[in-house]
């Protein structure tokens, strides 16, 4: 369904749409990730961030796996689902970008590490997670309303399904999901907590936010996944201001995203100010301040429901308008000051009235009605008092008022058109004809010094927009000095006000991902024109050298390969000028390539049933990629799939085999750059004859070293000779591993033959860093 700018104004004029609301703010997908990601970035900088993981998790009787130093990335929301309910729900999706994962059985009587997945930011599993709740904290009064977080670890966040994707079954996908979920729960609340925005208290005299209630939308059309904006969505803060009383529940029929979609990126965010706040609250106290004693108000609804005539009720409030002192050959003449009554009877009030145009007219006073004037009269040069007399005047004044945004002005102004002051002036009670004649004869500049004042009055009274720029600008607060910068104004009937959040000072982009020996330049925000100094850091938990930057320029130079200690590491740009300051997440891979799981085993095929293995890989920037079993007898498509995987079958079981099992290396290729990368499988013809284990005693995984023991079908000790058929390189004649701490292979397969015997093998793959595997944990519950 579209939702252009024009269709949304003919949808809210339908009817109130604020649901009882004093306003309601919006601001959409794209900005709610922008700003959990400036959070995630924020929490390297105050120790807030969350821990590598190193846990084992429980997907089967046999079976378990290892989560090895797994970094969660930033939780990255979208909302095809957030229409059907009305709170704040959102799907989740959150990456793991780095670690080790160690698949591990027991069925051979010992526990052994049957795969390794190696993990960074081009080929990684993934935390999807439906209808995590969005939350709200409440504030302290007189200072904040509340904030809008997203708790991973509250019980409202985790009441739909997470998976996992670290495995193929769904099964094993909602274990992995269970297992996030209990992770979350028990983590630190700070380190677990996202912010989106925060409602804060302002002393302003009208707009006054109390509290909110929060929900989520989904976008016309957004909720069909080959929508070009699947996903796409808005948070909605529904606001009661104080002295008011919360709306109703916000509705899931007939609801669209108060965000127009065709506007070309202009518009990320909107404000809808309640037509009954903004007539009742706003222009009619505006104008009861203006009166002396103050003035009443009748209100008139149209067939829509819309307040759209205030009308004075007669009362002693009055407005001064201002007299004047002029001369005549003879006399002093001086005006005083006109006490105008906001309403006598219902002809002269003063009325407030919505017009189809949908601009405002302010009418006041009746030009047929006259009123008693005061002017005081004294002879130039003369040493007697005035003498006081009564002249009549009739006023009546019209404006059409309408609400525009005003670049210079920051914001909503009410613009005054076509001001018309009829005056009329009669002095026959005035008994001096020099004086008469003079009176009648300024009746233009008289109306002029009115129409004056009066363009200031409207100005003042309709200026009370101004506490709507003040509620925008003080109250809708981002966690990165954000700012709704108001775009377009309308008013179908509530007021709508479209905007886009922006940051005087930010860097951009906000999150790159790049090669080793590679360089990228950094900006900040274009309507920064200061002196700028750029740095660049580590982030916590990352080794290695972290590159350079040229102060001066922001261009950043990330490390060279032999310089990034693992797969990967991640640094901190900042961006720093006077009391500005701004920070980019920067993940430097040390693969071109990335292809999981790096090892793994499986059986032979049969003529009755294929064996088959799920691979994945991507590649960094673009290039296909193409796939072949370069050595074995496996086979494997050329192509893969659009999601990066493709699947291996095993070749036959072969009777004529000398062994117990063949290695299959899977190579797969870049064809615009070249690159390659490789995986192993370890394909199982008939049992071992030799078992491999690692003799703990006499190994020291911290100095990467591990004493490998092989034992024959009836557990004896056997003579072998060793050798490193795939990864981390170093073994010695005597069966000691010695892994190189520099290598980037994250595992090593390491085979066995007996001295005298060499049909007899046996293999054992080893997670590098080296660990001991950890033994089966409980099962998840919940499940």
């Amino acid at each position: 369904m579209a939702n252009s700018k024009k269709e949304l104004l003919e949808w809210l004029a339908l009817k109130p749409r604020t649901a009882g609301w004093g306003a309601v703010v919006a601001y959409d997908r794209s900005k709610c990730n922008t700003l959990l990601l400036q959070d995630y970035i924020n929490k390297f900088t105050v120790n807030s961030y969350l821990e590598p993981i190193n846990e084992p998790v429980a997907v089967g009787d046999a079976n378990w796996q290892h989560l090895s130093d797994w970094v969660t990335d930033v939780p990255r929301l979208s909302f095809e689902d957030s229409s059907k309910a009305a709170g704040g729900e959102a799907n989740m999706k959150m990456a793991v970008i780095g670690g080790t994962q160690v698949s591990i059985d027991n069925t051979v009587g010992h526990k052994r590490a049957i795969a390794v997945h190696s993990i960074d930011a081009l080929d990684h599993p993934d935390l999807i997670a439906e209808n995590v709740v969005l939350s709200k904290i409440s504030g302290q009064v007189g200072k904040d309303t509340g904030q809008v977080v997203l708790d991973l670890g509250a019980a409202e966040a985790a009441k739909g399904e997470w998976q996992l994707t670290f495995a193929n079954s769904s099964y094993e996908r909602r274990i992995g999901g269970e297992f996030f979920k209990q992770y979350f729960k028990g983590a630190d609340k700070e380190k677990r907590l996202y912010h989106l925005g925060k409602i804060a208290y302002t002393d302003q005299q009208y707009l006054k936010p109390a509290s909110f209630r929060l929900r989520t939308i989904t976008a016309q059309g957004a909720e069909l996944n080959t929508a070009d904006n699947f996903g796409d969505g808005a948070v909605e803060l529904f606001i009661c201001m104080e002295g008011d009383q919360e709306g109703g529940t916000p509705p899931t029929d007939d609801w669209r995203s108060l965000i127009p979609n065709n506007g070309g990126g202009e518009y990320d965010s909107a404000m809808l100010l309640s037509n009954y706040l903004l007539m009742r609250r706003i222009i009619a106290e505006g104008m009861n301040g203006m009166f002396s004693h103050g003035v009443k108000f009748s209100e008139t609804y149209d067939d829509r429901n819309f307040l759209n005539v205030l009308k004075a009720q007669p009362s002693i409030g009055v407005f001064f308008l201002p007299g004047f002192v002029g001369h005549t050959d003879s006399y002093i003449v001086e005006v005083l000051k006109f006490a105008f009554p906001a309403a006598n009877n219902d002809s002269d009030g003063l009325s407030i009235t919505v017009q189809d145009d949908r601009t405002i007219r302010f009418g006041w006073g009746d030009s047929s009605v006259y009123r008693q004037q005061k002017c005081l009269v004294k002879r130039r040069g003369g040493e007697e008092d005035s003498d006081e007399y009564t002249m009549n005047i009739a006023l009546q004044v019209n404006a059409d008022i309408e609400f525009v945004v005003d670049a210079d002005a920051g914001g909503v102004v009410a613009k005054v058109k076509n001001l018309l002051v009829d005056m009329k002036l009669s002095a026959r009670y005035v008994p001096i004809p020099e004086v008469a004649i003079y009176l009648e004869s300024a009746r233009g500049e008289y109306a002029t010094t009115i129409k004056r004042a009066l363009d200031d009055t409207t100005g003042l009274l309709f200026g009370k927009t101004i506490e709507f720029n003040t509620f925008v600008l003080n109250s809708i607060l981002f966690a990165g000095h954000e700012t709704i910068k108001q775009k377009s104004a309308e008013f179908p009937g509530d007021m709508v006000v479209f905007g886009k959040v922006v940051n005087p000072f930010t860097v951009a982009p906000l999150e790159h991902l790049m090669g080793h020996g590679a360089t990228h330049p950094f900006t900040v925000s274009g309507d920064f024109a200061g002196k700028v100094k750029w740095s660049v850091a580590a982030i916590p938990g990352s080794t290695g050298e972290i590159g350079s930057i040229d102060e001066d320029t922001g261009l950043y130079s990330s490390p060279a390969l032999a310089d990034i200690s693992g797969t990967f590491t991640r640094v901190r740009v900042t961006a720093t000028a006077s009391n500005h300051s701004s920070s980019a997440l920067v993940t430097v891979v040390a693969r071109d390539i990335t292809v999981n799981p790096v090892v793994q085993i499986c059986s032979a095929s049969t003529s009755e049933a294929s064996v088959t293995r799920v691979l994945s890989a991507h590649t960094l920037g673009e290039g296909i990629l193409e796939w072949k079993v370069k050595r074995g007898t496996g086979t494997i498509p050329a192509r893969g799939g659009s999601d990066g995987k493709n699947t291996y079958t095993a070749g036959l079981k072969d009777p004529t085999l000398e062994g117990s099992f063949l290695i299959d290396e899977i190579e797969v290729m870049n064809l615009a750059t070249r690159k390659t990368q490789t995986a192993y499988v370890v394909v199982t013809h008939y049992q071992a004859d030799l078992t491999i284990t690692v003799d703990l005693d006499n190994s020291s995984f911290p100095q990467g070293k591990a004493k490998l023991i092989a034992r024959d079908n009836r557990e004896n000790p056997v003579t072998a000779i060793w050798e490193v058929s795939a990864g981390n390189e170093g073994i010695d004649s005597d069966g000691l591993y010695t892994g190189d701490p520099d290598g980037q292979q994250r595992f090593v397969l390491i085979t066995a033959r007996k001295a005298n015997d060499a049909s007899k093998e046996g293999w054992i793959i080893l997670p590098w860093p080296l660990f001991e595997l950890p033994n089966k944990p409980e099962p998840i519950d919940n499940l």
